[in-house]
């Protein structure tokens, strides 16, 4: 018999990882589908030289504090695959209806990344909907009008919900354990408050 999949929306994580102020997250709560969280630990991005372990090591921390904000089985889906390898095997056993993200900035590889992965939702016609990230236009040619729409999207309210009334999908009890994976890192030097002239100490 074949499975019978579940229509799902996801949250794909990116640079925004938190649970508050999240218009992705709120928007994937108002489809009314079971919601996913998903973070991809990229092998690409990985060995970037703008990325350091203490962008990951950050990383990591937070999706533990996410974790912790979570209810009960909920919790972020992390995986050390490239996003496309990790929406094709969420495929495999769901039905991704809806994908719901911040549009990236700052380096071409995501960028690219994000491009492809559109390309690729909607050859699927998988629903990609992407929100600016805080007052962010990409694309944008000169600053005209930026501080007023600045004002603009820093005035509008605040997108927050109640994490417990969220209609999260159980990953943890269905195939996708298998792709679940997160790195781990040597302990690696980080900026302590410190007296002018003192050395940096490990952070452990």
């Amino acid at each position: 018999m074949a499975e019978l999949k579940p229509d799902i929306a996801v949250v794909w994580l990116k640079r925004d990882l938190r649970l508050r102020d999240h218009a992705p997250l709120k928007e994937a709560v108002r489809s009314g589908l079971p919601v996913l969280l998903v973070f991809c630990y990229e092998p690409e991005l990985m060995q970037d030289p703008h990325m350091s372990d203490r962008h990951w090591r950050f990383i990591c921390q937070s999706i533990t504090d996410l974790n912790g904000q979570l209810p009960g089985f909920a919790a972020v889906l992390t995986t050390t695959r490239t996003v496309e390898a990790t929406f094709s095997e969420i495929a495999t056993h769901c039905t991704v209806r809806e994908v719901y993200s911040y549009q990236e900035t700052g380096l071409k590889i995501t960028f690219d990344r994000d491009l492809h992965m559109q390309a690729w939702f909607q050859a699927r016609q998988i629903r990609h909907i992407e929100f600016a990230s805080g007052a962010v236009s990409r694309g944008l040619i000169n600053r005209r009008n930026w501080e007023r729409h600045w004002k603009a999207v820093m005035s509008q309210p605040v997108d927050d919900i109640t994490l417990s009334a969220v209609n999260w999908w159980q990953w943890t009890t269905s195939p996708l354990r298998s792709i679940a994976a997160s790195p781990s890192y040597p302990h690696c030097e980080l900026m302590q408050p410190s007296r002018p002239g003192s050395i940096l100490k490990p952070c452990l």
